[in-house]
């Protein structure tokens, strides 16, 4: 009974933690970064007054070591593994702000018609390539007719959104839903299609391998956003498809 009772006022400790934004990035920026000093922590919340109140009511999940810096207690660490494991947003910093795009987290009418234009725009482009096709997350060297090869572009959309999903669902417990991630999704196809329609030879398997990076990149951003997966998540769903893909490439290829 005791220790029910005591797991119980944890829980709602810890609920009151996670309760509002900004103390759920300073929790996660302990995780991530170990003891940090005040000044470092106003990188969170600039104003003096604010940042102590929100460490205040941190209450036993931070505490200050000898040289005033605050760091998780174990209770702190509880509270970061229940905020990575049920809760999803984007961050405000370092690589996240350069891969996650924002202004992909919701969609309107107007988002959604420029991505389909531009994926039926490079559909258009991808009929005069015969020299690669998209299966998937992988832009391999396949010789195929202009027409197949502008198929396979919108064949590895619909196919990559619906596999990922269906992954974020079984493997995560994710409730992505094929409507939101599908739009997002078109972002990287249309940016790798435009950077691989140069001429061939060395420049051509140049820009091939920037525009498989990023749609590496970019697809495990966009499926971060519209599945609400953490982006390690995100990225090993994407790697399966590529690594699928790749697999898919060695079995038919004639060498």
């Amino acid at each position: 009974m005791f220790s029910m009772s005591r797991e119980s006022e944890q829980l709602d400790v810890i609920f009151k933690a996670l309760a509002h934004p900004v103390r759920r990035r300073i929790l996660l920026f302990l995780a991530q970064h170990g003891p940090a000093s005040h000044k470092e922590l106003s990188q969170i919340e600039p104003k003096p007054g604010p940042l102590y109140h929100h460490l205040r009511l941190l209450g036993p999940l931070v505490a200050k070591d000898e040289q005033r810096r605050y760091y998780l207690t174990e209770l702190g660490w509880k509270a970061v593994e229940l905020l990575q494991e049920h809760y999803f947003f984007l961050l405000d910093s370092g690589i996240s702000r350069l891969l996650l795009r924002r202004e992909f987290d919701k969609l309107t009418p107007a988002k959604l018609g420029l991505c389909m234009l531009c994926l039926a725009l490079a559909f258009l482009a991808w009929l005069r390539v015969t020299d690669f096709v998209l299966v998937l997350v992988a832009i391999l060297p396949i010789q195929a007719t202009p027409p197949l090869s502008a198929l396979s572009v919108i064949a590895s959309w619909f196919l990559s959104s619906l596999i990922a999903a269906g992954l974020a669902r079984v493997i995560f417990r994710r409730r992505a839903r094929l409507h939101e991630v599908m739009p997002r999704l078109a972002f990287p196809y249309v940016f790798a299609s435009g950077l691989v329609l140069f001429s061939p030879g060395l420049v051509g398997y140049a820009v091939l391998f920037v525009s498989q990076v990023l749609l590496l990149v970019y697809f495990t951003s966009m499926l971060s956003v519209g599945a609400r997966l953490w982006m390690r998540r995100s990225l090993a769903i994407t790697l399966l498809l590529h690594y699928a893909a790749v697999l898919f490439y060695l079995l038919i290829s004639p060498d």
